[in-house]
């Protein structure tokens, strides 16, 4: 089964938003692959600011290149 995570700044996308994502990206896997949708599993992770680090160092920047 196919499984999609999407990681993005902690309160970037509503709920509703999430919603309209997953739905997007099950269509396309399905149309692609003709799967059935029950198939496709979409996970948002958020990542907290803080907790990200680039080369061994705190990245406080989390999000800000990614609006």
């Amino acid at each position: 089964m196919p499984y999609y995570q999407l990681l993005m700044p902690e309160g970037v996308l509503t709920s509703s938003s999430r919603s309209k994502i997953a739905k997007e990206v099950t269509h396309i896997h399905c149309e692609e692959t003709g799967a059935p949708e029950s198939f496709v599993h979409v996970l948002f992770q958020e990542i907290k600011k803080g907790t990200q680090y680039t080369a061994g160092e705190i990245d406080d920047q989390v999000g800000s290149s990614w609006a």
